[in-house]
């Protein structure tokens, strides 16, 4: 074997994707024995000046590609290769290997990273068992294949279990998640834990921002989750802090202060927000209105949801047309920054505003399409 080894470096287009999603690696490949050299000769028999130029190459091939789950096609392009294919099922690390003709190899790698698809579904703060029974039978019928549903226990009304309204209402294909306001205690919380049958998203006292002191609210937290990591069903729970981008926007909190503990580790296992359209002239297009969230959760480094997303139809979009833009915007923007849930807000706000989409033609139609297509 003679010459030199070439040279690989290989990127991939996303710094994250769903499983089976497209997938396309551009592997940049130079095999420095490929080269043209010119030679200053002597003289010819007639005393002329003679030179020779010689074109090394020494052609580059991919020969072992690994990281990848189903089948792929690889093109040759300037300067290497390009991989295009899908998503593996789960994270992993993608190896190529690149080979010249005279069989020196030389193999590079780089991670990717996939995560899970987007849980997509509805909320609403509706109590007393016959309606929420006739709420969530409607919820169901407006918005087939729902992912992901809110239960919220009031103050002094304990943890929504299972087995009863409105866990009991939920299609079996959603995850519940399980929002409460009463002080953690260990009774408590392993009296609902002994009830749990299913995995499930956990908050103790979301929305916590002027409700309680920091210090409250995370030892609160440390109850929850030492009583969870404690209990047989502990598995099944993930625990979430929920905050709000209200009060990290416009008030003097910081979302360092309640999800984070002392020591700057997470209080909980993930973390949510409860985003809301805050201006009334325009759709804040989504890179902007979920920087806050987005922010937080890279610097926290937890998978994130948004557990409550709303907007009221602007005075400026009569139709509906705008609005119903916007939350697919919003949809697709969620996805593709890692979102693990969201859910529209089928509630009240306030003044007696209504930011339930079933009067709402185009809107409805845009949610109903993103719960389809998760």
């Amino acid at each position: 074997m003679a010459g030199t080894p070439p040279t690989v470096a290989v990127t991939v287009n996303r710094d994250r994707y769903a499983p089976g999603a497209p997938f396309t690696a551009i592997v940049r490949a130079v095999d420095p024995d490929t080269m043209t050299e010119t030679i200053p000769g002597g003289h010819d028999t007639l005393g002329r000046n003679d030179t020779v130029t010689i074109s090394r190459v020494d052609p580059l091939s991919l020969v072992v590609v690994t990281g990848l789950d189903a089948a792929f096609t690889v093109a040759a392009t300037p300067g290497g290769f390009t991989i295009t294919g899908t998503a593996p099922a789960s994270s992993a690390a993608l190896a190529v290997t690149v080979a010249d003709a005279q069989g020196n190899q030389t193999t590079a790698t780089c991670p990717i990273t996939v995560v899970p698809p987007m849980l997509v579904g509805v909320d609403t703060a509706i109590t007393g068992t016959q309606q929420i029974a006739a709420v969530y039978a409607a919820h169901q019928t407006l918005y087939p294949g729902l992912r992901y549903m809110r239960a919220f226990g009031p103050p002094t009304k304990g943890i929504p279990g299972f087995g009863v309204a409105p866990i009991a209402e939920m299609p079996n294909t959603a995850t519940p998640h399980v929002s409460f306001k009463d002080t953690p205690t260990a009774a408590l919380l392993g009296g609902w834990l002994d009830g749990v049958t299913r995995k499930a998203f956990l908050t103790a006292h979301h929305e916590p921002e002027g409700d309680l002191t920091v210090d409250a609210y995370r030892a609160g937290w440390a109850t929850t989750q030492a009583a969870r990591d404690a209990h047989p069903n502990g598995h099944l729970v993930t625990t979430v802090s929920v905050l709000t981008r209200y009060a990290e926007v416009h008030k003097a909190y910081r979302w360092q202060d309640w999800a984070c503990k002392a020591d700057g580790t997470p209080v909980a296992d993930w973390m949510s927000w409860d985003c809301y359209l805050d201006v009334t002239d325009r759709y804040t297009d989504p890179a902007t209105f979920f920087a806050p969230p987005l922010a937080a959760a890279k610097a926290l480094g937890t998978p994130w949801g948004v557990s409550e997303l709303g907007a009221l139809r602007l005075a400026s979009d009569p139709t509906g047309a705008g609005r119903a833009a916007w939350i697919t915007d919003c949809v697709t923007y969620l996805r593709e920054a890692g979102c693990r849930f969201v859910a529209w807000w089928c509630g009240p706000g306030k003044d007696g505003r209504t930011f339930h989409l079933d009067s709402y033609v185009p809107e409805l139609a845009a949610w109903r399409a993103a719960v389809s297509g998760q």
